[in-house]
């Protein structure tokens, strides 16, 4: 019986070590944020440049986003990493857009968001708009998601503006067929 219990006890101990270290703490895994630094802050750009911390997928572990909007003509670049399994690194983030696509414009006070229970996926709504000089404007409305450790983004809408003179112009609008 002795030994039973001994045994019981330590599962437990050791149930509990390996959740402390899968788990690790939202103050454990913003101190590793700061301290990778280096990793995820975008230098020597010409143009805005900011940072979140968020929980994108709910999985309790925080990720990072850099952004920075560069340029006349407003293109948006992205590193995102977040907190490893073990909380002992950051580990990037894949991003699942089409190359030299600019990334959404993530800098914004707020983000609405849809829960869908059936894919247990929170989406997130975000626009991005981009000149091509002064004639030509493009913006798109996108839903973003993070699931097992990819960016994803789903095209919404898009918006094109293309200016003939100061006075004239045209407006398309559609959607992503």
């Amino acid at each position: 019986m002795k030994k039973l219990t001994v045994l019981s006890v330590l599962l437990v101990v050791l149930c509990s070590f390996s959740i402390i270290i899968a788990a690790p703490g939202k103050e454990e895994q913003l101190d590793l944020i700061a301290r990778s630094r280096n990793m995820w802050e975008q230098k020597d750009i010409y143009g805005i440049w900011g940072y979140t911390v968020t929980d994108l997928d709910g999985n309790g572990r925080w990720e990072i986003i850099s952004a920075s909007v560069q340029g006349t003509g407003f293109y948006t670049y992205m590193l995102i990493y977040e907190v490893s399994e073990d909380g002992t690194e950051l580990a990037e983030v894949s991003q699942n857009r089409a190359e030299n696509m600019s990334a959404p414009d993530i800098m914004v006070d707020r983000v609405p968001t849809y829960f869908s229970e059936e894919e247990a996926v929170r989406y997130y709504i975000f626009k991005d708009y981009i000149r091509n000089g002064y004639a030509e404007n493009y913006e798109n409305i996108r839903a973003v998601y993070l699931k097992d450790g990819v960016w994803n983004e789903i095209p919404l809408a898009n918006k094109t503006t293309l200016f003939t003179d100061e006075e004239h112009f045209t407006v398309t609008y559609s959607d992503p067929d």
